[in-house]
């Protein structure tokens, strides 16, 4: 971090000099690591500061200012552009269009088989699947696991390091299990981008190929598309878990 602090502390753009920062050296900087733009009172920042007191209509909307209401969406038949979808031109509440919950719903029928809601974050160890094969961001530096709470590892005799069993009724994944207090119980955590990694000798209905023993959290979430989203929102599902061999 030190190079790069000491480049931006350069300001060649000038930048800094214009909003009256004045970059302290590194060892200061690392004591307080905080940079306070100054400012004289009445005169804060504020959102769209810059926007709102731009004399040329500043917001692209008809009348320049912040619409609540899209004029937009109002003239136009979503359905039939590449948004795709249901808009109200005014948002306001609405009674449901689904006749069930969230597919990732603790209030969801599937929770009777598949009672753990599945999130799945994006790992600090690589971008989305890229770099998933880098050698040097594996082993020792990190291990693919599913992060599970004591109270749901303790119901199904899990610890730490058990080869474990995702599975719910679009696929089946093997796993290490990481026991951690940081998740609330009934939630399960694995990143996704793992690649899969198929065992082509323990097959089964669900994986004609052979059950994922890479981990691959894709394999747990369906395909279900809601009417109101742009494009496809399939980051979460409901799952089970059970050490392997049980």
């Amino acid at each position: 971090y030190k190079p790069a602090y000491e480049e931006w502390a350069k300001d060649e753009t000038g930048i800094l000099a214009y909003n009256g920062i004045e970059p302290r050296p590194w060892d200061e900087f690392v004591k307080l690591p905080i940079v306070r733009v100054p400012g004289e009172p009445g005169e804060w920042f504020y959102p769209f500061k810059n926007t709102v007191e731009w004399d040329r209509s500043p917001f692209k909307t008809p009348s320049g200012k912040i619409e609540f209401e899209s004029s937009y969406v109002k003239n136009n038949d979503l359905t039939k552009t590449r948004y795709g979808g249901l808009y109200d031109a005014y948002p306001r509440w609405q009674p449901t269009y689904q006749d069930l919950p969230a597919n990732d719903s603790y209030y969801h029928p599937w929770t009777q088989n598949y009672p753990l809601s599945m999130v799945t974050p994006v790992s600090t160890y690589r971008q989305h699947s890229a770099n998933d094969q880098n050698p040097w961001l594996k082993g020792d530096c990190y291990e693919h696991m599913v992060r599970m709470s004591p109270a749901d590892a303790a119901d199904r005799g899990i610890k730490t390091g058990d080869r474990v069993l995702v599975y719910n009724q679009f696929g089946e994944v093997e796993i290490t299990a990481y026991v951690s207090s940081k998740l609330l119980p009934g939630t399960v955590s694995i990143a996704h981008g793992e690649w899969s990694k198929f065992d082509h000798v323990r097959k089964t209905k669900l994986m004609p190929y052979g059950i994922d023993t890479a981990g691959n959290c894709n394999l747990l979430i369906g395909d279900t598309h809601l009417p109101h989203i742009v494009g496809a929102l399939l980051t979460a599902g409901l799952v089970e878990i059970r050490k392997v061999g049980e």
